[in-house]
């Protein structure tokens, strides 16, 4: 069996986080993959900086009734 690229491994993390972040609701995954200074940028959010930002725009989105299905 032969090693995976550095591309398809980082493919396998993203898949992993947008499962258990989108998916699931897990907000537990942004303390597994994501680095202290995690940033990210939704239009309706603007840029999110670091980890607790992410895991509050989960929670914003689960008050209103979000539900794993995009």
């Amino acid at each position: 069996m032969s090693e995976l690229s550095q591309q398809e491994r980082n493919r396998l993390i993203v898949a992993h986080f947008w499962e258990e972040f989108w998916t699931k609701g897990n907000p537990d995954v942004v303390d597994e993959v994501c680095s202290d200074s995690f940033t990210t940028f939704y239009p309706m959010h603007g840029q999110l900086i670091g980890k607790a930002a992410a895991k509050l725009m989960l929670a914003k989105f689960k008050l209103v009734g979000y539900n794993g299905r995009i």
